[in-house]
């Protein structure tokens, strides 16, 4: 017997840089076409010298590739481009991973047959500018994954990452007769692993300088660069700015033609005239870190000085500053009383923390769709849990529920909440209670 297959409308909404974007597969019985669209950029974005000069290119989406393992095997796959619509033929019940390539053209053609072989599958950044595949057309490159079962209601969020970082660089120059005549990045790792750490292998795996060079008529101020993924790891003994240099570190000189740096020119005159350009090799500190991740914001402040302009150390002096995020699972209520043969709905909340440093500094709360998250409860005979999140009580006793979820490109996470379930007539302390109660029927 044939298995019946449902069709899978799909949706992409995508939300500000840094958070995770999202890719809504609404969850229906029937065919629908249903628009991809996509939000207005974020609002805090400074203005940028980036070569990436669409002012929506932080959230900018216009095709996406979709790819369902079943098993281990490639089950169904499809792709599209907005303002179209796409859709999925999957078989309920059966459990999938499904993989989204977002803003990489057709990607069908290079998926493996086996879900293994997805850590290898890589692509290959065509241009940056000037032509229909280019980034800036395109918008950046970002992917994600999720464990699927197809149900009956809802709807399914896949989160993905960008594979690009944002680099912002804010410069000063403050000496007589001296200014900034030009910024950009250069050595840009241009084969990326979706699923995977992207990492330069020599001078080839590097875009031509032409397509990523953006100087002349500048001044001192901020600029902001996207670049690709590039984690070359680090170098150990490195514990001062100047000596992150080629020319100081024999290490640092064998990687330098796969590393991605900051180039800044600096034009004098007076005593000393003349153009002094200045490598700054990026990474997650100012020192000894070479890695450049995706969908990680890196600050740079470099300030030029005109003292000890003989010198080797004269140049300029560099802070870094990484702002980071991590995520953690709420359950709302922590803890409740339920009544033999009632009911209860638990909310999870994704609470996304931004760290400058690795130091919490704030955070913002968005509400789960439940279809991105697994439910369970400690003791079944006591309670049980829907793929809602509506728990019903059965006999009397304590109980644990567990919300499960799975943030793009991380390890899953888990929220737990405590239950007392107690037969009717029995007193329990209401404090716990925040109603909502359902009796069953």
């Amino acid at each position: 017997m044939k298995s019946r297959r449902r069709i899978i409308p799909v949706l992409a909404l995508l939300l500000g840089f840094g958070a995770c974007t999202e890719i809504t597969v609404p969850d229906g019985g029937v065919t629908v076409a249903v628009p991809f669209t996509a939000s207005a950029p974020a609002p805090w974005m400074v203005p940028t010298r980036s070569v990436l000069s669409d002012p929506d290119i932080e959230t900018k989406a216009t095709c996406v590739t979709l790819a369902a393992y079943a098993g281990g095997a490639l089950d169904a796959s499809g792709y599209y481009t907005s303002p179209h619509s796409m859709t999925l033929s999957l078989v309920p019940g059966r459990s999938y991973r499904v993989d989204a390539l977002v803003n990489m053209g057709d990607m069908r053609s290079a998926l493996p047959a086996s879900e293994a072989g997805l850590d290898n599958l890589t692509y290959t950044i065509p241009s940056y500018t000037g032509v229909s595949t280019s980034i800036n057309t395109r918008g950046i490159p970002m992917s994600g994954s999720i464990d699927y079962t197809l149900g009956s209601n809802g709807s399914t969020v896949i989160p993905v990452r960008r594979l690009l970082a944002k680099v912002t660089a804010h410069l000063s120059c403050d000496w007589d007769g001296a200014e900034i005549t030009d910024v950009r990045v250069k050595g840009l790792n241009r084969h990326l692993l979706p699923f995977g750490d992207s990492a330069a292998q020599d001078a080839s795996d590097m875009l031509p300088e032409v397509e990523y060079s953006d100087g002349g008529g500048v001044s001192a101020g901020t600029y902001v660069f996207y670049v690709p993924e590039n984690r070359q790891g680090t170098v150990a003994g490195i514990t001062d700015s100047s000596d992150k240099s080629h020319e100081r570190n024999a290490v640092v000189s064998a990687m330098r033609e796969r590393l991605t740096y900051l180039e800044t020119s600096v034009s004098t005159s007076g005593s000393y005239s003349g153009t002094v350009t200045y490598r700054s090799y990026l990474g997650r500190n100012a020192t000894s870190d070479f890695d450049i991740e995706g969908n990680v914001s890196y600050v740079w402040t470099v300030a030029f000085r005109g003292a000890n302009l003989q010198e080797s150390t004269w140049k300029r002096e560099t802070d870094l500053s990484v702002t980071t995020y991590e995520t953690e699972l709420i359950l709302s209520p922590a803890s409740a009383c339920l009544e033999v043969g009632y009911t209860r709905t638990y909310r999870a909340l994704l609470r996304t923390w931004t760290l400058v440093d690795g130091v919490r500094t704030s955070s913002s709360d968005s509400v789960l769709q439940n279809s991105a998250l697994t439910w369970s409860v400690s003791n079944s005979s006591r309670a049980t849990v829907n793929s809602t999140g509506q728990v019903t009580g059965r006999s009397a006793g304590a109980v644990t529920v567990t919300a499960r979820y799975t943030p793009a490109g991380s390890s899953a996470i888990t929220a737990t909440a405590s239950l007392e379930i107690v037969s009717g007539g029995s007193d329990w302390d209401d404090s716990w209670d925040d109603g909502g109660e359902v009796p069953l029927h």
